[in-house]
């Protein structure tokens, strides 16, 4: 690899040394295939859209936070 004799430059500069996960990570979308499968329709049950519902709040501009002082 191209970038092997960087990151082993960058092991040797680094004050801990890397260890191997004890046990596996999480793998949901694994599990969710396995429990659950494709729908009737062949959606997979993690790329099926659902509704989402996200609260977005744009600040104040400087002149809406000087007009709402004067008021």
């Amino acid at each position: 690899s191209p970038y092997a004799t960087a990151f082993q430059v960058l092991e040797a500069l680094s004050p801990v040394a890397a260890q191997e996960l004890v046990e596996p990570p999480v793998r949901d979308m694994d599990e969710a295939m396995e429990m659950f499968g494709p729908t009737m329709d062949g959606v997979e049950p993690l790329l099926k859209p659902v509704p989402q519902v996200s609260v977005v709040q744009m600040p104040a501009s400087h002149r809406q936070a000087a007009a709402s002082t004067t008021h």
